[in-house]
């Protein structure tokens, strides 16, 4: 769990070896999925307690992507390939 500059809470969960799943980190690319996490949101506080490598249970919805069925965000081929990272609005973390 991170903040961005306007801080709203962004968010990595590792599923698999370099296979993230994971809000965006800026409000200029969440603009259309909206992942980032509001501070007023109980979501934020209820990560907020979570320890770095806990293992974690979490839901939430995948943004659709026409390109690709799953919004991915590497800036590259070989990025969404070796290590991708999904984009995923939490609905909750536990």
């Amino acid at each position: 769990m991170d903040a961005n500059g306007d801080g709203k809470g962004v968010l990595e969960i590792e599923i698999a070896p370099d296979v993230m799943v994971k809000t965006w980190n800026n409000s200029f690319s969440d603009v259309m999925d909206e992942t980032l996490i509001e501070p007023t949101d109980p979501l934020f506080d209820k990560v907020l307690k979570l320890k770095e490598d806990q293992i974690v249970t979490f839901s939430g919805k995948f943004p659709d992507d026409d390109a690709n069925c799953i919004r991915e965000n590497s800036l590259t081929l070989r990025g969404s390939l070796d290590t991708p990272g999904f984009i995923m609005k939490f609905t909750d973390v536990s």
